[in-house]
């Protein structure tokens, strides 16, 4: 049998409520050229008799158990078994429109020199409704300040432009949902650490902007649904330490990055670009102790956020967002990388 051309990685554990949207949506792809790698995590709630049960349906889907080790090692497996030339990750709670593949890998087709399509994203509560205002994809720090009008045209982000980007805002890519990947970018960055908590994509996502382009088509594709129970993690959480720990991770993913192609060395330093990760910690544990102050030393260490600070804290509370987004704008500039360009 010869290989499909999509893989789609089905991590689950618990969520057998989910199982039959999402596999029903997989079903109900206008293209059948893929085939479905299931890893369980050993559920306890009937999640894999419900799992064993598509199996038998539909020959194109295969499962396996592992040792729940957390979702990174699932994704992990998943893609170390996929034979196809695109990989999905298909998280069990989620859901996309029919024409998710068809569209997403004719882009790609199209747009050779990218490793990555990127598609907008409809959020979901847990009854499948649509999250609407604050909440909403578009209304997020960098669709809301920094695409802005590219949202509604297919545009290409060239590398390392969007691993700028996490450095600003926290993610580019909210959801791995909306995201199809060539299986040789896992083969060239690397696979999603399993020791960097709940916010390892992050991570993963930064590392792989800074090596690889990604091409984004301006439809909402698919459906990211925010529960209590979901297993990845926001990475907005807005605390110091989570913030101190995503400044960690910009200084990794660099580093990894950079040994991969030692040419990056060029633009990127993993200090600088992790210095708003920092300031943000400051923010977050001057606001936990109720102080105004943060240490002079602090101010040294990173004279060039001192007028971010005192904009955030006197002009534009709460909208470092936008202020950030500026710094890494000039530093793009000043880095000579390419900003988006329309299709």
């Amino acid at each position: 049998m010869p290989d499909p051309r999509i893989t789609i990685v089905l991590p689950h554990r618990n969520q057998a409520g989910f199982l039959a949207e999402r596999f029903e949506s997989i079903l109900r792809q206008t293209i059948g050229d893929w085939e479905v790698v299931v890893v369980d995590g050993e559920s306890s709630d009937g999640g894999w008799e419900v799992i064993q049960g598509w199996v038998a349906r539909d020959r194109r889907i295969r499962a396996m158990q592992a040792p729940a080790r957390g979702p990174y090692e699932a994704w992990n497996r998943g893609i170390a078994e996929a034979r196809g030339e695109f990989v999905y990750i298909a998280t069990a709670d989620d859901t996309m429109r029919p024409d998710f593949l068809e569209k997403m890998v004719g882009v790609l087709d199209r747009q050779r020199e990218c490793g990555m399509a990127q598609c907008g994203v409809e959020i979901i509560d847990a009854e499948g409704k649509p999250v609407t205002g604050e909440g909403s994809w578009r209304e997020q720090p960098v669709q809301k300040f920094y695409l802005g009008k590219l949202l509604d045209v297919s545009h290409v982000r060239l590398a390392p432009h969007d691993g700028f980007l996490h450095a600003a805002t926290g993610t580019v890519y909210t959801s791995i949902t909306q995201l199809l990947i060539r299986r040789g970018v896992f083969e060239r960055v690397g696979m999603f650490r399993v020791d960097s908590g709940s916010i390892a994509d992050f991570e993963w996502g930064m590392r792989a902007s800074l090596l690889v382009s990604t091409v984004y088509w301006p439809e909402m594709l698919a459906m990211w649904r925010r529960h209590p129970a979901q297993a990845t993690s926001d990475a907005r959480n807005a605390t110091a330490a989570n913030r101190r720990e995503m400044a960690a991770l910009v200084e990794r993913a660099v580093v990894t990055a950079c040994e991969i192609d030692p040419g990056l060395r060029e633009h990127v330093v993993g200090r600088r670009l992790a210095r708003l990760f920092r300031h943000q910690a400051w923010l977050f544990e001057r606001q936990e102790r109720e102080s105004c102050f943060i240490p002079f030393l602090q101010w040294l260490r990173e004279p060039d956020l001192i007028g971010i600070d005192l904009q955030n804290r006197f002009l534009w509370k709460n909208r470092f967002h936008r202020l950030y987004l500026d710094l890494i704008r000039r530093e793009m500039a000043a880095q000579g990388i390419a900003l988006p360009r329309g299709m």
